[in-house]
């Protein structure tokens, strides 16, 4: 087991989890994740970083914390993956998933510009995973049709963003 990415911070207190599984009883995902949320919380608990960087579920997570809400014991699940999500952000340690390619990337995109640019998120994606003939085919005809531009303007309040972003960081995020 290759530990190589950062160590999770203890902001969820996931040493209190008994899975229970009420957190993925409660999440949107689950019929749909590769991983339950619960398994996703005794990989961080055990150290299997790799496994649970790998795991499709963590970046296609809605950050919506139904399953911290759910939770008895305090655990916070949804916070804990958030904070490891980000700290896979700051350690440049690319997701193994297009989901999680995605998901940094419309970041990148965000915290730049204030909006989604679409043919950055795109060009993005495909550098870090090869595109199929389907997707490009898509993307070609949303060109065609107008529905992503060259180059996407960037807000004007990009210092107000940047202030959202620190916020966002933490005490001593600017």
């Amino acid at each position: 087991m290759d530990n190589s990415c950062p160590e999770p911070s203890p902001t969820g207190e996931v040493s209190l989890c008994i899975q229970c599984r009420k957190c993925t009883a409660g999440c949107p995902l689950a019929d749909s994740a590769d991983v339950p949320v619960n398994e996703l919380i005794a990989r961080l608990k055990l150290g299997d970083l790799d496994a649970v960087r790998a795991a499709t579920a963590l970046w296609e997570c809605l950050g919506c914390h139904a399953c911290s809400t759910r939770c008895p014991t305090g655990a916070n699940p949804g916070e804990a993956l958030d904070r490891f999500r980000a700290e896979l952000a700051a350690a440049a340690k690319p997701p193994a998933s297009r989901a999680g390619a995605f998901h940094l990337a419309f970041l990148k995109t965000l915290r730049r510009k204030g909006r989604s640019d679409e043919a950055r998120l795109m060009l993005r994606i495909y550098l870090r995973h090869r595109p199929t003939r389907e997707e490009l085919r898509r993307g070609l005809a949303m060109w065609r049709k107008g529905r992503v531009r060259a180059l996407g303007k960037a807000i004007r309040a990009r210092r107000d963003l940047r202030k959202i972003f620190a916020l966002a960081r933490g005490p001593g995020g600017e």
